[in-house]
């Protein structure tokens, strides 16, 4: 079972991120707070996931790279509005404090402003075809639309519609959005976009319901996040664990059979891969 993240991709991304703040913003604690922001933890599953589609459809490298450097910097724009009081409140973010702990809060919105645009700028200088793409994944329709749903269910209890509608916007869209980037850095079929569409919505559902999995069973031996805070909308907190566990594990195998679906002139080992190591990392 996959349970670590390649390394390849993650160390390369992670590079590219180092050099473009190093050499193209000014040294200040803006610059820092934006570096402890996208470089400390993470896991690199989007950029995994934009770049293992792309060469799965023969795009070129560079190109997919940059595309997937500027996308971490935009993901981690969101985390961290996502964990400042006014929303989340976080302390503990990829097991270290949450930036606006470390650095101010107002510095922390700056450094979030300042990583998104930043993030804009890289990907419009690689594919300017895929921004209005990746801006509906980001704006008012998608990611901040699902955190706004997250906000209004706090403390509530809702449907498994309102749920689910709420999980695929706010997080599940950009695991989404990654594989959709994929594609569009290449050149192909219809028929091939409309399974990896299929497949890139339920890898966004796959790893929202495992992370809901993960607040209950812990992280790496740690005590489950939602346990101690009495969150709702779950899904172990609808379903129970059990089922949880079960819709997760029916969920991938109907994923993975349809990207095997794909024409056979495509592997799709390294997409499986990933798409495993989604469904079952143990943090």
């Amino acid at each position: 079972m996959n349970l670590h993240p390649p390394k390849e991709v993650k160390d390369k991304v992670e590079a590219l991120i180092k050099s473009k703040l190093a050499n193209e913003i000014k040294d200040s604690p803006l610059r820092d707070a934006m570096e402890y922001a996208v470089l400390v933890g993470g896991k690199r599953i989007r950029p995994e996931l934009i770049v293992q589609t792309g060469r799965m459809l023969g795009a070129d490298d560079d190109l997919l790279f940059e595309v997937a450097t500027g996308f971490e910097m935009l993901h981690s724009s969101t985390l961290l509005f996502d964990d400042l009081p006014s929303l989340d409140d976080d302390d503990i973010r990829r097991g270290e404090l949450t930036t606006h702990k470390l650095y101010s809060q107002s510095t922390t919105i700056l450094a979030g402003c300042s990583l998104m645009f930043k993030g804009m700028e890289i990907i419009s200088g690689a594919k300017p075809s895929v921004l209005p793409s990746v801006s509906n994944t980001f704006g008012a329709n998608r990611c901040a639309y699902g955190q706004y749903m997250d906000m209004q269910a706090t403390g509530t209890v809702k449907t498994l519609e309102y749920m689910d509608e709420m999980h695929i916007e706010k997080t599940g869209s950009l695991i989404e959005n990654s594989i959709q980037l994929g594609y569009l850095c290449s050149d192909t079929t219809q028929d091939v976009i409309d399974i990896l569409d299929s497949v890139g919505l339920k890898s966004g559902l796959l790893f929202q319901i495992h992370n809901d999995i993960l607040d209950v069973v812990g992280y790496d031996g740690r005590h489950g996040e939602d346990v101690k805070q009495g969150k709702k909308t779950t899904y172990p907190g609808i379903f129970g664990l059990d089922k949880a566990i079960s819709k997760r594990d029916s969920l991938f195998k109907e994923t993975i059979q349809e990207l095997k679906g794909l024409p056979k002139e495509y592997d799709t080992i390294k997409l499986e891969d990933a798409i495993e190591f989604i469904t079952y990392r143990d943090y």
